[in-house]
Formats: C-alpha cells, sequence, structure tokens
C-alpha cells in the first residue's frame, strides 16, 4: 500500500469516526438526559418496567434482524454494485421474522409473570421491530460506502426528538404507556427520514427480492445472527433476571448504573463502526496494513478506556447522588463494580472485527455462546445472594473472559500475536500523575475534577509518546487538508 493510500486510509477512518463518534457522544448524552429525566419523573418501580419492557424488545430486535446488517456492511463495502439487492433481501427477511417474533411474544410473555401493565407496554413497544429492523438495514448501506455523517445525524435527530418527548411527559405530565405509543412513533419517522436519504443521495431503492438467493443469505449471516442475539442477551439478560428474581425497585437501580456506563460506549462503537468497513476491505487488499490497522486500534481504545474507569470508580458517588438524587444512590456501588467492563469491552471491539472481516464469525460466535453461558451462571449464582452488586461483578468477569477469548482466537486463527506497544504502555504511566490527582481535588465539584483529571491524563499521555511521532505527523497533515478543503 503506497503513501497515498496510507492517507486517504487514516482520512477516512478518523473522518468517519469522529464524526460518528461526535455523534455517538451527544446522542448517548440526549439518551442519558433523557433517562434522567424519567428517572425523576417515574421512580425506581416506573424506570425498572420501562427497563424491562426496552430490554426484551431489545433481545427480540436482535434476533429478528438475523445479524443481517454486518453482513451487509462486509458484502456491500466490497462490491458496491450488490446494495440494493442485498437491502431487498435483508428487510423482507427482517420482516418475517419480526412477526414472528411477536407471535413468540403474545405466546410466552404471560409465562414470565409480569403484571398486566407491563405486559401491555411491551406489547406495545414491539411494534418498533418493523421500523427499526428497516432502519437499520439502511444504516448499514450508510456505513458499507463509508459515509457515516448521515448515521450521525440519524441518531442525535433521533435522541432530540426523544428528550423532548420526555421534557414535554415530565412538565405535562403522562403515564408510561403514553411514552412507548410516543416512541413508536418517533421510531416510525426515524425510518422514513433513512428511507429519504438513501433516496437523495445514495440510490432508487428498487425492490429485488431473489427467492434463490435466500438460502445462501441465510446460511451466510447465521452465524452474525447468533452473535447478535448471544450478545445482547449477554448485555441484557442481567436486566431481566433482576426484574424476575428479585422486583421492579432493585432493576430501576442497576438500570440507572448501567445506562450510565453505556455513555462511555459510544468511544468504542463509534471507532468499531467505522473501522469494520475499512477492515474488510485491507483483509483482501493488505494482510500487513489490517494487523496494523487492529493491533493500533486495541492499544488507542485501551488508552481511552483506562483512564475512565479509574475516573469514575472515584467520582461515581458524586456524579449518581448530584445526578438521580438520593433515591438511586445505591446505584453508585453497581457504577463503581460495572465501569471495569469498560477497558475489555473497549479491546473487544476490534479483536472481534478482526474476526469478522477475516470471516472467522463461527469463531467469535462460540466465545460469545461461552461468555453468555458464564454470565448467566454467575448471574444465577450472585443475584439471590447480593441482588444487583452479584449483577455487576458477573458482566465484569465475563467481559474479561471474552477479551481473553478473542484475544487468544486473533492469535491462533490469524497467525498473528497483537501486541500492547508504547500507546498502552503511555496510559499506564499517565494514570498514576491521574489517579495522585483525583486523590487531591475528591473535595472539588466533580464536573472540574472530571475536566481536570482529563486534561492531565491527556497532557501526560501526549508528553511521554502515548502517540507515534508518525502518528501525529499523519494527524496533524490529515486536519490541514481537511481545513483547507473545508475552506475552499
Amino acid at each position: 500500500m503506497d503513501k497515498s493510500s496510507k492517507r486517504n486510509l487514516h482520512y477516512t477512518l478518523i473522518k468517519n469516526t469522529s464524526s460518528l463518534l461526535t455523534s455517538q457522544i451527544l446522542a448517548k448524552g440526549l439518551t442519558f438526559v433523557f433517562y434522567f429525566l424519567m428517572a425523576r419523573y417515574l421512580g425506581d418501580i416506573g424506570i425498572g418496567k420501562y427497563s424491562f419492557t426496552v430490554g426484551l424488545i431489545s433481545i427480540l430486535f436482535i434476533i429478528s434482524g438475523f445479524g443481517l446488517d454486518n453482513l451487509i456492511v462486509r458484502e456491500v463495502s466490497i462490491n458496491k454494485n450488490k446494495a440494493s439487492q442485498y437491502l431487498s433481501n435483508a428487510v423482507t427477511i427482517k420482516t418475517g421474522l419480526s412477526l414472528v417474533a411477536i407471535l413468540l411474544l403474545f405466546i410466552f410473555l404471560p409465562l414470565l409473570g409480569k403484571s398486566a401493565d407491563v405486559n401491555k407496554l411491551v406489547l406495545l413497544f414491539c411494534l418498533t421491530l418493523f421500523f427499526e429492523n428497516i432502519t437499520t438495514s439502511i444504516e448499514a448501506i450508510f456505513n458499507a460506502f463509508e459515509r457515516l455523517h448521515f448515521i450521525a445525524i440519524m441518531e442525535v435527530s433521533y435522541n432530540i426528538l426523544k428528550v423532548i418527548l420526555a421534557l414535554f411527559i415530565k412538565f405535562y405530565g403522562g403515564q408510561l404507556e403514553i411514552l412507548i405509543i410516543c416512541l413508536v412513533l418517533i421510531s416510525g419517522i426515524k425510518c422514513l427520514f433513512t428511507q429519504y436519504i438513501l433516496k437523495r443521495y445514495f440510490f432508487k431503492w428498487h425492490y429485488i427480492f431473489k427467492f434463490t438467493r435466500l438460502k445462501t443469505l441465510l446460511l451466510k449471516s447465521y452465524p452474525f445472527a447468533l452473535m447478535g442475539a448471544i450478545s445482547i442477551i449477554y448485555l441484557r439478560i442481567d436486566l431481566v433476571m433482576l426484574s424476575t428474581l428479585i422486583g421492579d425497585s432493585i432493576t430501576g437501580q442497576y438500570a440507572v448504573a448501567f445506562n450510565f456506563i453505556t455513555l462511555f460506549m459510544a468511544l468504542s462503537y463509534g471507532f468499531s463502526r467505522s473501522f469494520y468497513p475499512i477492515l474488510s476491505r485491507l483483509y483482501h487488499e493488505s494482510r500487513q496494513a489490517f494487523f496494523a490497522a487492529g493491533e493500533k486500534g486495541l492499544n488507542y481504545l485501551f488508552a481511552a478506556a483506562l483512564p475512565i474507569a479509574i475516573i469514575i470508580t472515584i467520582l461515581a458517588p458524586k456524579i449518581i447522588m448530584f445526578i438521580f438524587g438520593s433515591q438511586f444512590a445505591d446505584s453508585a456501588i453497581a457504577v463503581q463494580v460495572l465501569i471495569w467492563t469498560i477497558p475489555f469491552l473497549f479491546m473487544n471491539a476490534p479483536l472481534l472485527r478482526m474476526l469478522y472481516s477475516a470471516n472467522h464469525q463461527n469463531d467469535a460466535l462460540k466465545i460469545a455462546i461461552i461468555g453468555t453461558i458464564f454470565n448467566i451462571t454467575m448471574n444465577i449464582l450472585l443475584i439471590p445472594r447480593i441482588s444487583f452488586l452479584g449483577a455487576s461483578i458477573s458482566t465484569v468477569l465475563s467481559e474479561l473472559l471474552t477479551f481473553l477469548l478473542y484475544y487468544n482466537k486473533v492469535k491462533s486463527v490469524l497467525n498473528y500475536h497483537i501486541r500492547f506497544n508504547q500507546t498502552a504502555l503511555a496510559a499506564c504511566l499517565a494514570i498514576i500523575p491521574l489517579a495522585l490527582l483525583l486523590l487531591v481535588l475528591q473535595q472539588w465539584f466533580w464536573i472540574i475534577t472530571f475536566i481536570c483529571s482529563i486534561l492531565v491524563y491527556l497532557f501526560v499521555f501526549v508528553l511521554i509518546g502515548g502517540i507515534p511521532r508518525h502518528d501525529l505527523i499523519i494527524l496533524k497533515v490529515l486536519i490541514t487538508k481537511h481545513i483547507l478543503k473545508e475552506r475552499a
């Protein structure tokens, strides 16, 4: 790969990552505001019911999506002429699976033993399955074309509408049922707007469904489908198990902690989503560049995750008390434990995308199944004994196990040993002054402490060589190129 190609690759990665990362931070921030308003209005029991509803439908959404979005990104990024065909087949399959999921929901929902009002909320919210499955299929096309700013626009707009809805319900009153109905309507609006963007800026979607390709598509996507189902069960099963074994009040406490932690997942998500189509191309074009990109991604994500874990562990009680009030004070304990999933989750992102790009999704699936079984087993053992703290510990241990298995699998099947380089070492050294500063400034207002800690970490990290010189040069060139392009 020549220097020009490398620069274009870095420019595309930085542009897509920055736009999606910015949108994810904004979207997660808006989601957090939405959750904050709803927690204040609904209380721990109400937010527990809401979290159970969203968690259950999230599981069905992943199952009905059948992993087709990951397949679209990988295949269309290699051959963009197949976009309309893949989109048509994906939407057809997803719609059929959504109908099956809703039918199964009607049959099995009463067996969970929830109250009639919760069952009604779930049945209303399941309508989002149709809208969201179409939306994510089209967004996969945006991703494959490496034009992620459209996804960014959609995510931010969707969450702004949610916050407006939350403000209206909080200040003018409204039941949880009204909230769910409005969320379904917002999902429908998002779906229509996504189709407009597709037609306006990409291509006019002609429905091209070929039944003969259905079997091939299903065979290619089923590992992604199982992976998605396992992943969402892994992330949401603790909420469902807490609600069933302990009750909605405790689930509400844990849900606040869990949703707070998801704020920081935006960094990993933005990088991973922009990284995937590039990795898919590199695997076929240059194995050396493929492995170098994966290694670089893992080290930078580790460097981003480590200070987050340290800062939140120390500041969690103040943050939770300030934002949610004394009613959710116990959530701080769960936050202090759950935040340590972030380093492992961040490092898992590039490892998983490397396996996907190299067509080793079956290996990734086996690891995800092991991690989920471990998580469920630990939840069964710990939740009855130590409540939501047990769910928190189970999640951290499961993420650690998953990381070790992914790391070893990349080494064995791709025959490459990913190294922790100077970036990771600099991160470990830079957290020492960060931790000392946190201890000194504990009595200060937490926002000031948070900002000062981040600035000190970044300064020390760059000073001791956390960002290699050649990366700084490339970054400077690309930023200059971007500024000149904007001015032109």
